[in-house]
């Protein structure tokens, strides 16, 4: 049942997504075709307007370089490289100061959930998601 793939906490959802990735993530050539076709069908639209680069370059930095060279994902150029490399390191050091402060760790989770919610609403044109972002506290 797929309530059973539902996990209590980030370190229950890293095990798990380390296991599907390890038993699931061998690309062949339909998912090469289907990666590039989502990544196409998304690409300069609400809410975000990213290109197809962007997407593609954005899919590379967070599956990591293995995975996205079997996809035949592009690469940052160099300036993207870097915005990537200093939006890196700004956001990790805001998780280490908010990990510090339980108040503005619940404040900062309560306002990621909204915006979330607000995200999908506008992508879903006013209409409520029939489901519910899991966001851990």
């Amino acid at each position: 049942m797929t309530r059973d793939l539902l996990c209590n906490d980030y370190k229950d959802e890293l095990k798990l997504g380390t296991l599907i990735k390890v038993r699931q993530c061998k690309p062949d050539r339909d998912s090469v075709v289907l990666t590039k076709t989502l990544l196409q069908e998304f690409a300069n639209k609400p809410p975000f307007h990213l290109s197809y680069t962007t997407t593609s370059s954005l899919s590379r930095h967070m599956i990591g370089n293995e995975l996205a060279d079997e996809l035949g994902l592009l690469s940052f150029n160099v300036p993207g490289q870097i915005v990537m490399t200093l939006l890196y390191w700004f956001l990790r050091t805001v998780s280490f100061v908010q990990r510090g402060i339980a108040p503005l760790e619940r404040m900062m989770y309560a306002f990621g959930s909204d915006c979330l919610n607000i995200l999908l609403e506008k992508s879903l044109k006013g209409r409520r998601p029939s489901y519910i972002m899991k966001v851990y506290s």
